[in-house]
């Protein structure tokens, strides 16, 4: 999933903001000038085929974007988890530099972090297939293709000579996060959206539980109704929490608070409805339990 990540240039522990969906990162960049596309291909390609059946998958919008920068020079590069120079050629692009014209890159497939350095922030841009990303001119940036790379890509050349960098000779890239893909991302995904659709069904009135019906508001008359309405509250910091990191909206620096479940064992325990409150409990903590585990690896 394609991802933007913004920092302030002097805190590279803590993102500011993070984005996932495709507009809300086009919208983002589009401040800094900075183009953010997603191409579909016109016809099917495969792992091997050559750059010529690469290109023509490609043929519309290719001609659109290099009629509108004069481009040149088009070509395609792949790159494999077990190339001999894979260390060599990641490193080229580690440090932060610019270009004397734009630098546009489709990932055709795989993936790659650019980081760009404008205006005191840092927009790390985790593209993957199927983004293009038009880095303007004399923007100051870093490429890293990961420990094991693996991507294949159109460039786009305005220069006959390709590409040329020219560093600034600042360490600023060695500071910030490198790239390396996040294992096991699609399984916890599935696992959160499990645990929300299972925490909902306690506010669904139509529903049952083993323990009653549904979860309602308390009655002004429940004496344990004001510790009730919290436990609720809290429920629905954890699910908003949780849809909001699954819809690329979560703002890393937040985690909702968990429910103490002795608290609520104590509290409810002349109550009929403890059982209920138990069950409602456990599968909130739940939720929160996967929502921090992406959380972490998000913010990594």
């Amino acid at each position: 999933m394609s991802r933007l990540r913004l920092f302030a240039d002097d805190r590279p522990d803590a993102p500011l903001s993070v984005i996932h969906d495709h507009a809300g990162i086009a919208a983002e960049l589009a401040k800094i000038g900075v183009d953010f596309e997603r191409w579909e291909a016109a016809q099917p390609i495969a792992p091997g085929d050559a750059p010529e059946t690469i290109i023509a998958a490609y043929r519309a919008d290719i001609d659109r974007i290099s009629a509108d920068r004069d481009f040149i020079t088009i070509d395609v590069v792949s790159i494999a988890p077990d190339n001999p120079n894979r260390e060599a050629m990641r490193a080229k692009f580690l440090d932060e530099h610019i270009h004397k014209e734009d630098e546009v890159r489709f990932f055709v497939a795989g993936s790659g972090l650019f980081s760009l350095h404008v205006d005191g922030k840092v927009y790390e841009v985790l593209c993957e297939a199927g983004d293009l990303i038009s880095v303007p001119d004399s923007t100051t940036h870093w490429f890293d293709m990961g420990p094991e790379p693996s991507f294949v890509a159109i460039r786009f050349f305005q220069q006959p000579d390709g590409w040329v960098g020219h560093f600034t000779g600042t360490d600023i890239a060695q500071r910030f996060p490198r790239y390396s893909p996040a294992a096991n991302s699609d399984s916890k995904k599935r696992n959160l959206e499990k645990a929300i659709a299972d925490l909902k069904l306690f506010f669904e009135p139509w529903k049952t539980k083993p323990y009653g019906p549904a979860i309602w508001t308390p009655e002004e008359t429940d004496q344990n109704g004001k510790f009730k309405t919290s436990v609720i509250s809290k429920c629905f910091s954890i699910l908003d929490a949780a849809e909001s990191i699954l819809h690329g909206t979560h703002h890393l620096n937040d985690a909702p608070q968990e429910i103490d479940f002795d608290e609520v064992d104590q509290t409810l325990s002349d109550d009929p409805e403890l059982r209920k409150f138990l069950d409602l409990t456990l599968s909130a903590n739940q939720t929160r339990k996967i929502f921090l585990s992406i959380q972490r690896e998000k913010s990594n």
